[in-house]
């Protein structure tokens, strides 16, 4: 299984917020493969639905959002936390060192 790796590069800071926004090219709303986020780069967030067929994983100093949901075939793990607007669906392990808020449901995929 291929892995995507995220960096700073992929990410812009945004003026009105405590977050990075993700401007990479490669579409994260159905990666067939693991996601990794590089650690230190605060909250980063997804507009729409993040989603891969392996794990999504935000190294030590980093968080997730998304502005739809979170979803992960084999599991989902961030130091700062997750937050999603609709849902989080994770096939694996969810692992969060701060706070998990979601809008609609939090779920372990069957």
């Amino acid at each position: 299984m291929q892995t995507l790796r995220l960096g700073k590069e992929h990410f812009k800071k945004n003026p009105d917020g405590y977050w990075s926004d993700y401007i990479g090219t490669e579409s994260v709303a159905d990666f067939d493969g693991h996601i990794e986020i590089e650690g230190n780069l605060g909250y980063v967030r997804f507009s729409g639905h993040l989603s891969a067929k392996g794990y999504i994983a935000a190294g030590a100093g980093s968080g997730i959002k998304a502005s739809w949901g979170i979803e992960a075939g084999e599991g989902i793990k961030a130091s700062w936390g997750i937050e999603a607007g609709l849902s989080i669906i994770c096939g694996g392990a969810l692992k969060v060192s701060c706070r998990i808020f979601v809008g609609s449901r939090v779920g372990k995929k069957l």
